[in-house]
């Protein structure tokens, strides 16, 4: 069974979530507004995820830090989001320029490759 820093199961959480998410959320938001965070939530529990590749290779793992509260930076983020992949962002940012091409409006995109932003250069071959 999977738990984090303070021990409480993964499963049980998800199971009270509903009852939980608005207390947790205030308790975030006055932190932020306050600028004050509990000494116990800045634990956190790290762990290696495989990117792809030779797993015996260091720099091929992304390294996730799971916090006490699991509540999600941003609605629009589709990373380690139930539901939601780089097919769906994709999805979303094709449908964004599509309506405001149909608008009439000017679309303007800087897309960026991050995929090998944790390479190791003397890594690399020329």
């Amino acid at each position: 069974m999977s738990a984090g820093v303070d021990e409480v199961p993964v499963i049980l959480v998800k199971k009270i979530a509903n009852q939980i998410v608005k207390p947790l959320v205030h308790v975030a938001n006055l932190s932020m507004a306050e600028g004050v965070f509990p000494e116990k939530l800045k634990i956190s529990k790290v762990v290696p995820l495989l990117k792809k590749g030779n797993k015996h290779i260091l720099m091929k793992y992304n390294v996730t830090h799971y916090l006490n509260i699991h509540i999600p930076i941003n609605s629009n983020q589709h990373g380690f989001q139930v539901g939601r992949s780089t097919e769906t962002v994709v999805l979303e940012y094709t449908k964004e320029i599509i309506t405001k091409l149909e608008e009439g409006k000017s679309v303007v995109g800087i897309n960026l490759d991050l995929s090998s932003c944790n390479k190791d250069p003397k890594s690399e071959t020329s």
